[in-house]
């Protein structure tokens, strides 16, 4: 509700990613499962918006659940989508919001 509150124009939720030899990282070392090493994303930088580990109190299939739903909740309000649409100034620009889109849609399907 935070971000609705703030009401930005646009919005990016990340996966909390444990660095090596970071505190996260010892941690997630310590505590949690890994599910996917940081060393397989330093060439993209992506996970495809998928969490990186997981733990028992927050298992990654809930993880990703409130992932999407953020994102859907944020985005598919009348008033941000129109607000998004009516501020297109440029074929680039409608092109970036299309864009966009399809990796949204994309995301929130799998």
């Amino acid at each position: 509700s935070f971000a609705l509150e703030l009401d930005p124009d646009i919005m990016t939720i990340n996966m909390a990613c444990p660095i090596p030899g970071s505190a996260m990282s010892e941690w997630v070392t310590n505590h949690a499962r890994v599910l996917i090493p940081v060393a397989d994303t330093l060439d993209t930088g992506s996970t495809n918006s998928r969490p990186f580990f997981d733990t028992p109190e927050l298992p990654a299939e809930r993880l990703s659940y409130w992932f999407k739903k953020m994102n859907r909740v944020f985005y598919s309000r009348p008033g941000k989508l129109w607000k998004m649409l009516s501020s297109i100034r440029s074929y680039d620009e409608c092109c970036w919001y299309w864009n966009n889109f399809l990796l949204l849609v994309r995301a929130a399907l799998k």
